[in-house]
């Protein structure tokens, strides 16, 4: 039990007002209110019979009012416990007792005594049961109710113009994580001006993030092109190096042919010269050396 509040309408105490506060579903719910409820009726008994000794006014009274203390005319205040749920979420646990009981035999269930909780959960709540409440508790539980849901939120942002306190704003800090934050100095907050400061602030973040990631966007992309010229003048490097070396084998293929075939008609020329007894001119004639190149045969012979 979070308080338990003693409600008077100037002359006497007529009900105890308990909170029950969840922030997640209670499957046992109904037994712990139940329970609850119980031990604040017998602490009223207690409290009775304690009166009742301390006034000494046993006298006359009969044995069944003495024993248990509590007399005849005694009365108990009502005892009402609320559970709130703080929370934007359903509530999905049992309500009453019955609906916790093994047995749902209707015979059976209409000899178990019920328990049946209050509840308030502001995901049930519709619109026209929330301006029931005349207290700050409308704004929370409507800020609760439509926490996942932005168009709601939003609404009932910009048709509130209430001011929240400290209280409050601690209250949706911890139940929606709502980062509303008071000045120094003040003690409430317009709601709506609120909201429009944190969708500025909220813009100017996203402007930076988005700055800064289109500048690492820039730098990668930069850092991309970079690598791939690299890699193109790395291949266009590499080919012309393989058709260098292409060429230059090629060219010494045909001068070495060439210097072959040179070696081998000098040779031939001999041959003739020595074995026909011919002179340079006439054995170059005979193997039809071309006129450019005779001066240079010639030479070597």
């Amino acid at each position: 039990m979070k308080s338990l509040t003693a409600m008077e309408d100037g002359n006497t105490a007529y009900l105890l007002l308990g909170i029950e506060n969840q922030s997640e579903t209670s499957y046992a719910m109904p037994v712990r209110n139940m329970l609850y409820d119980a031990m604040h009726y017998t602490k009223q008994v207690q409290e009775a019979a304690r009166s009742h000794w301390k006034a000494k006014d046993s006298k006359g009274r009969g044995r069944g009012e003495f024993l248990s203390g509590f007399y005849r005319e005694d009365r108990l205040l009502p005892v009402i416990t609320l559970v709130i749920f703080w929370s934007p979420d359903a509530w999905d646990g049992p309500t009453s007792l019955h609906e916790m009981l093994h047995v749902q035999d209707d015979r059976v269930l209409s000899l178990a005594q019920d328990y049946r909780i209050h509840l308030i959960a502001p995901f049930g709540l519709s619109d026209q049961e929330l301006d029931k409440f005349r207290t700050s508790l409308r704004e929370v539980l409507a800020l609760i109710k439509y926490a996942n849901d932005k168009e709601g939120m939003i609404r009932t942002i910009q048709d509130n113009g209430h001011k929240l306190r400290r209280e409050e704003i601690d209250v949706l800090d911890r139940c929606i994580n709502m980062k509303l934050e008071l000045k120094e100095g003040e003690e409430e907050l317009e709601l709506c001006k609120a909201w429009e400061d944190m969708k500025k602030e909220v813009a100017e973040e996203t402007a930076k993030r988005i700055e800064a990631e289109n500048c690492k966007a820039w730098e990668d992309m930069k850092k991309e092109v970079t690598e791939e010229t690299a890699k193109r003048i790395e291949a266009e490097n590499s080919k012309a190096w393989e058709d260098m070396k292409k060429e230059v084998t090629e060219e010494t293929a045909k001068r070495v042919e060439a210097e072959a075939k040179e070696s081998t008609l000098l040779e031939n020329l001999r041959t003739m010269m020595e074995t026909l007894h011919l002179s340079a001119d006439q054995a170059m004639a005979a193997l039809k050396v071309p006129e450019s190149k005779r001066p240079t045969f010639s030479a070597m012979l």
